[in-house]
């Protein structure tokens, strides 16, 4: 399953919103240097989708905001 990511770094609190079909909005508490940011992405899409971080690849935008996730599920 591939799904877009609305990034906002440097959040005071870490959550995930589902905002329609196959688009979320993650608040991280990383910054967006040296994928931080990407890599807290990964693990709170981890815990939402109940997989592993291993079964979650970025795809497109590691410098934007707006990001594509590939999920593998088992």
């Amino acid at each position: 399953m591939k799904i877009k990511v609305h990034v906002k770094p440097n959040a005071d609190k870490e959550k995930i919103e589902k905002m329609e079909e196959g688009r979320y909005k993650v608040w991280v508490n990383k910054p967006p240097e040296d994928n931080k940011a990407n890599f807290a992405v990964i693990d709170i899409l981890s815990d939402y989708f109940n997989v592993p971080t291993s079964k979650i690849s970025l795809l497109a935008g590691r410098t934007s905001k707006i990001k594509t996730f590939k999920i593998n599920e088992f």
